[in-house]
């Protein structure tokens, strides 16, 4: 709902140690097509716009 609420171009990041907030966002995300960048090791980037 808060996509949907906000539309506009999204970046969301998170640490690829933590599984369930990968889990959320690339769950999220993936109707959008998002791009992903991976910063390092443990940082990745989903960005995407709604």
């Amino acid at each position: 709902m808060i996509l949907e609420k906000h539309r506009g171009k999204w970046e969301i990041k998170y640490n690829e140690k933590n599984v369930a907030a990968k889990n959320l966002w690339n769950t999220v995300a993936a109707q959008f097509m998002p791009t992903v960048h991976h910063l390092n090791d443990e940082e990745t980037v989903l960005a995407f716009e709604v």
